[in-house]
């Protein structure tokens, strides 16, 4: 297939980018365009060149937002987006009556848990997880200055953009009970890409964190798992991993449960290494973007044979 995809490129841990190139392993051809630099003529005469479908990711347009979506709507090639974030119960939720995310033909999301929302606003939504990017599935190399019992990573923005006091709550928890065997990567600087290989090769516990909503969690599962850290991550419904096999869970808001098993795993160390190996292995070769947009072409295609 022949795509022009609407994103955001500028980093090689954008999931733009890890999407066009796999859709390009795939056998697809991709225009990648930066959205913050598009306005309406330039959209026009990109769109002089016919492709088989339109991707937007996130970004906004440069100009009349109206406009953009009337001529969007006018075309007679297949729009469609995949956005990865929560809307429907955040500050977000406004987007979805202006962004072209949601004004496509076809929707796809990390949100399972709000069908019927999507349903009544018209939109002909798809559930479609991220994954890890195959070629980063790698095992990373032990570092000295990464050797950790206890990571998390991850920004602490969520109190505000989504009144998601969990993190915090987690956070000054885990600081507080282990002191300097915690750290904390992503309250400055970042640790991305194979980099992050590393780090969790060298430590022994990644806690995680996910905005509670029905169905959705964050695709900090995928990244962790699938670099093959060993996850302590919130109970979930409908999730992708078993626990106690690929991961570990504990509750939200239990600290009493999660400390017992933080303190268990940091001491059992053949138990926690095969939940780590089992996970990472499940990882790669059912949850990587090469699986998701696998899926993604085999929706798209069903959808243009009923056209």
């Amino acid at each position: 297939m022949k795509i022009i995809y609407f994103g955001s490129f500028d980093q090689p841990y954008d999931s733009e980018v890890y999407i066009a190139d796999t859709l390009e392993t795939l056998g697809c051809e991709v225009k990648r365009v930066k959205t913050t630099s598009c306005g309406l003529n330039k959209i026009k005469e990109l769109l002089k060149v016919k492709y088989d479908f339109i991707l937007f990711s996130k970004g906004w347009f440069i100009g009349n937002q109206d406009e953009i979506k009337r001529y969007f709507k006018s075309l007679d090639t297949l729009t469609v987006s995949w956005f990865f974030d929560l809307t429907f119960g955040t500050n977000r939720e406004k987007i979805l009556y202006s962004h072209q995310i949601f004004y496509a033909d076809m929707v796809f999301t990390s949100d399972g848990g709000h069908l019927k929302n999507f349903e009544k606003l018209g939109l002909n939504h798809h559930c479609l997880r991220q994954g890890i990017y195959e070629p980063e599935a790698i095992l990373g190399n032990v570092r000295k200055e990464y050797k950790n019992d206890i990571v998390f990573v991850g920004s602490n923005v969520h109190k505000t953009a989504f009144k998601w006091k969990n993190r915090t709550e987690l956070l000054v928890f885990l600081t507080k009970t282990y002191g300097s065997r915690f750290a904390w990567y992503g309250r400055k600087g970042e640790v991305r890409n194979l980099e992050l290989n590393d780090l969790y090769a060298s430590s022994k516990i990644v806690v995680g964190d996910s905005v509670y909503s029905p169905n959705y969690w964050s695709n900090r599962v995928y990244e962790t798992i699938g670099r093959a850290g060993f996850l302590i991550f919130p109970v979930q419904e409908n999730f992708d991993f078993e626990a106690g096999k690929h991961f570990v869970s504990y509750h939200y808001g239990d600290y009493v449960g999660l400390k017992k098993k933080i303190d268990y795993y940091l001491v059992h160390n053949k138990e926690r290494e095969t939940i780590r190996k089992e996970g990472f292995e499940y990882c790669k070769k059912y949850h990587t973007y090469k699986h998701r947009c696998e899926e993604l072409l085999s929706i798209i295609q069903k959808h243009k044979e009923t056209l």
